[in-house]
């Protein structure tokens, strides 16, 4: 693989990404606030969409929330190599819980360091929410402060799924929650990930 820091250099940082969010940054700022304590909603079910996706919902948080969202049946876990794996945050009964089962658990052991290979984690991490997706379940994805490694699949997810452009997915997640600590190297890595997906749309 490439060296991280010649391909980062080429990448827009998070402070020229979050540029695009200055008109609605002072109105949005303390609720947009990250953390390990804190959660927001990325994606939450819209009419129109296809029935078994009805009730399709993304939330993006930190590992010491006080509960998972309602109904949470999906958790995608990024943690550290040498660290323990934190428990699921107790609180409210979820759908899964009810059902006498947690919710699924999708765990990735890495660490939030530019030189990271995250990328490599994206197939997996985007079918397991994809299958949220089409079972209309609630999806949890987090890390630490749900602000870097959370943050970068979460964008990744939506530069698949809805065939949008780094730029827009950054900035939909980003309105939503403040994702200025996603660091360069992942910044690199989404941007590999944009060329890939652009290159399969005009392959023969």
């Amino acid at each position: 693989r490439a060296d991280l820091r010649a391909t980062a250099a080429a990448v827009p940082t998070a402070a020229a990404f979050e540029a695009v969010l200055d008109e609605v940054r002072p109105e949005k700022e303390r609720a947009r606030k990250s953390g390990r304590w804190t959660q927001h909603a990325i994606l939450l079910p819209r009419a129109g969409e296809e029935e078994e996706e009805r009730g399709f919902e993304l939330h993006l948080g930190g590992a010491e929330v006080d509960s998972l969202p309602e109904r949470c049946t999906h958790v995608v876990t990024l943690w550290d190599d040498e660290r323990d794996l934190p428990p699921l945050p107790p609180a409210t009964l979820t759908t899964a819980r009810r059902a006498g089962k947690e919710p699924a658990r999708h765990v990735v052991r890495v660490r939030d360091v530019f030189d990271a290979d995250l990328r490599s984690h994206f197939d997996a991490c985007c079918a397991f929410l994809s299958a949220c997706a089409a079972a209309g379940g609630v999806a949890y994805v987090h890390c630490q402060m749900g602000r870097s490694r959370s943050a970068t699949v979460t964008i990744a997810f939506l530069m698949r799924r809805y065939a949008v452009s780094l730029r827009v997915a950054y900035a939909h997640v980003a309105m939503r929650r403040d994702v200025y600590a996603l660091n360069y190297g992942f910044l690199a890595q989404l941007n590999d990930e944009e060329a890939a997906l652009a290159s399969a749309l005009v392959a023969p």
